[in-house]
């Protein structure tokens, strides 16, 4: 619950038009507000920019193959609310495609370039994300949500979703929902797989985060059913980079 609330800046891969990045800014808000960041409107002046000063700090990044289709017909009407609301200071968004390699030219401008980032007063922001990929740098954000597109894409995401979680800065969480858990199995399987191969023989010399997993799911106070492919509704695995 600590590192939720310290979440300043988000990114939703293969996000779609109607995203969980928008869940994640309104479940935010409720957390801001329990701990009394964001006050109730009748608050004193000082209250209310502290409020603002908070929201203004949160940053989205989306990130979708096909985003330019949708991208003014939804995402361009459905930023200036959030930021009206308060619930983020800049909305960024990119094409990527998670089937091609992380380090391919699209997929380094998607992460870590600039890209098409707008704030409320129309001006482009980013210098946050504009850090160009070299030797050594992690990613800036601290929460990743990765949604239905692990199976939608499968065993063809290997090396963008390994590449985001070596270069993601230590800390940083991820969030993966899928409707059945065989592709997460995978994923936890693909990483323990590169940690053992580093540890053991010394190969997989690029491999470098420690992640821990928990099942957020039907089956998170049940150990013995999180290694099989049944579950009451959605599969929900989050993972953290040490």
């Amino acid at each position: 619950w600590g590192r939720l609330r310290e979440i300043r800046s988000a990114c939703s891969v293969g996000c779609g038009p109607g995203n969980d990045a928008v869940g994640l800014l309104a479940f935010l808000s409720i957390l801001d507000r329990l701990r009394g960041i964001c006050p109730s409107t009748d608050s004193d002046s000082w209250e209310r920019e502290a409020e603002l000063a908070a929201k203004k700090e949160k940053m989205v990044t989306l990130l979708d193959f096909a985003i330019e289709e949708w991208e003014d017909t939804i995402i361009n009407r459905l930023r200036p609310d959030l930021e009206q609301r308060g619930l983020v200071g800049a909305v960024r968004t990119e094409s990527c495609d998670v089937t091609e390699p992380f380090d391919s030219e699209r997929n380094t401008v998607a992460l870590f370039g600039q890209g098409r980032s707008q704030s409320e007063n129309g001006s482009r922001v980013g210098a946050g994300y504009n850090h160009g990929l070299t030797a050594g740098m992690s990613l800036p954000y601290d929460f990743f949500l990765i949604s239905y597109l692990l199976s939608e894409t499968r065993e063809r995401w290997d090396s963008f979703v390994l590449g985001i979680i070596n270069a993601a800065k230590p800390g940083a969480l991820f969030y993966f929902a899928e409707p059945k858990p065989w592709q997460l199995h995978r994923l936890i399987q693909l990483c323990q797989r590169k940690q053992t191969e580093k540890e053991i023989n010394g190969s997989g010399e690029t491999w470098v985060p420690s992640v821990s997993f928990l099942w957020l799911d039907s089956s998170m106070h049940r150990p013995s059913m999180q290694v099989l492919d049944g579950r009451v509704g959605p599969a929900v695995l989050l993972a953290l980079k040490i």
